[in-house]
C-alpha cells in the first residue's frame, strides 16, 4: 500500500478515536449535569471533587498543563445546548482516562447516595403521618431520630469518599 494511503488510514483512525473520546466526555458531562438518577448525582459529585483537586494543584503542575493540552482539541462547541467550561472537560477527561481507579469510589458513592435518597423518602412519609395517639407520635419521633442519625452517618461517609476522590485526583496530577 502506498505511503499516502497508510497515513490517510491512520488519520481516519485517529479522527474516529478522537470523536469517540469527545462523545464519551460529552455524555459524562451531560449525565452529571442533567441526570436525575443517584448514579448521575454521584458522577456530578465526583467531577466536582476532581475539579477541586485541579484547582488546588493549579496550573503549576506539568501534568495538569499536559491534560489541558490534550483536552482542548476534544472540546466540542455546540451551537445549542449547554456549554461546559474547559475545567469541566478536563475533570471529565481525568475521570475517563483513570476510570478504573475511580470506579470503586464511584460505586461506593452511588450506594450511599441511593441509601440517603431512600432514607429521605422514608422521612418524608413519616413526616406526613402525624400519628393518632401519643404513643404513635413518640414512636414516629424515635424512628425519625434514628433515620436522621443514619442519614448523617451516610453523609459523613460520602464526604470521606469524596475526600478520597480528591486525594486520588491530586496524586494523578502530581505524578
Amino acid at each position: 500500500m502506498p505511503c499516502a494511503f497508510v497515513v490517510m488510514s491512520g488519520m481516519t483512525t485517529h479522527s474516529k478515536n478522537t470523536m469517540k473520546v469527545r462523545e464519551t466526555l460529552w455524555y459524562i458531562l451531560q449525565d452529571a449535569h442533567f441526570g436525575d438518577d443517584p448514579q448521575d448525582i454521584s458522577l456530578y459529585r465526583i467531577l466536582n471533587a476532581i475539579s477541586r483537586a485541579t484547582h488546588k494543584a493549579g496550573m503549576n503542575t506539568e501534568r495538569l498543563n499536559q491534560l489541558y493540552d490534550e483536552v482542548r482539541p476534544l472540546i466540542y462547541n455546540y451551537t445549542t445546548g449547554p456549554r461546559y467550561s474547559e475545567d469541566e472537560w478536563v475533570s471529565a477527561y481525568i475521570l475517563h482516562i483513570n476510570r478504573n481507579k475511580f470506579k470503586p469510589l464511584y460505586y461506593k458513592l452511588c450506594k450511599i447516595d441511593r441509601e440517603i435518597i431512600s432514607l429521605c423518602e422514608t422521612l418524608y412519609v413519616l413526616d406526613t403521618d402525624s400519628g393518632d395517639t401519643e404513643g404513635e407520635i413518640a414512636e414516629i419521633a424515635d424512628i425519625t431520630r434514628k433515620l436522621l442519625d443514619k442519614t448523617h452517618k451516610l453523609k459523613c461517609k460520602r464526604k470521606n469518599i469524596l475526600s478520597e476522590v480528591e486525594t486520588l485526583a491530586t496524586q494523578l496530577l502530581t505524578c
